[in-house]
């Protein structure tokens, strides 16, 4: 009965947009009542009139099953390299987080309710886990080339400032695109903090993900 709101920030600019969830590691099927997308603003509210409700093949309540992904709908819109976006989910029944703690991407809960279009949560505390979002797909301004950074905690961030995006791949991706020959370069972060060769926890073990 509550929504969960996560900051994160896309590498490359982009045309259009579409969220992954998942439940891949779920034991029993997630709902998710809601979901918005928005721009951050500096003092970590939504910036007013950009505000976006994601659909699931036309529907805003999507039932994830046990095990399994979802993809959304994908949302034309325009958005500079390094746009910061808010991602809300409300959650009407109880979920327990089927993916790993978040360290480096700040997320909120807010008190019981649906507030992904609020520009500011009510009653907001930190929340460790944050959503069930594992990824963002953009189709990108100038085909290019993407960098995967494909490692564990120090890869995803741990460590680094909390919604800083100063971890090595964001420090790589800002340096492709100071340089006019990478421009059109995009860094997808693929670290799993505690990621394991050969075992699944957390999340799916290095071997099968490569």
């Amino acid at each position: 009965g509550v929504t969960v709101r996560e900051l994160i920030r896309i590498s490359a600019g982009a045309t259009r947009l579409r969220l992954r969830f998942s439940n891949e590691f779920g034991a029993t099927a997630m709902t998710l009542g809601s979901v918005h997308v928005a721009l951050a603003g500096e003092d970590g509210a939504i910036v007013s009139g950009s505000d976006h409700v994601v659909r699931f093949a036309g529907r805003e309540r999507v039932v994830i099953p046990a095990g399994a992904p979802m993809l959304s709908d994908p949302l034309d819109w325009k958005l500079p390299a390094f746009a910061k976006l808010i991602v809300s989910v409300y959650y009407p029944q109880e979920t327990l987080p089927p993916a790993h703690t978040l360290f480096a991407l700040p997320a909120q809960a807010s008190s019981a309710g649906d507030f992904g279009a609020a520009a500011v949560l009510p009653d907001a505390i930190p929340a460790r886990n944050g959503n069930a979002l594992s990824e963002v797909d953009i189709a990108p301004v100038m085909p290019g080339r993407t960098v995967v950074a494909f490692g564990d905690s120090i890869t995803e961030g741990v460590a680094s400032t909390i919604g800083a995006f100063r971890g090595w791949p964001d420090r790589l991706a800002e340096r492709l695109q100071e340089n006019r020959a990478t421009r059109d370069w995009s860094v997808v972060n693929a670290g799993i903090g505690s990621n394991r060769l050969l075992h699944d926890t957390p999340g799916a073990n290095a071997l099968a993900r490569f």
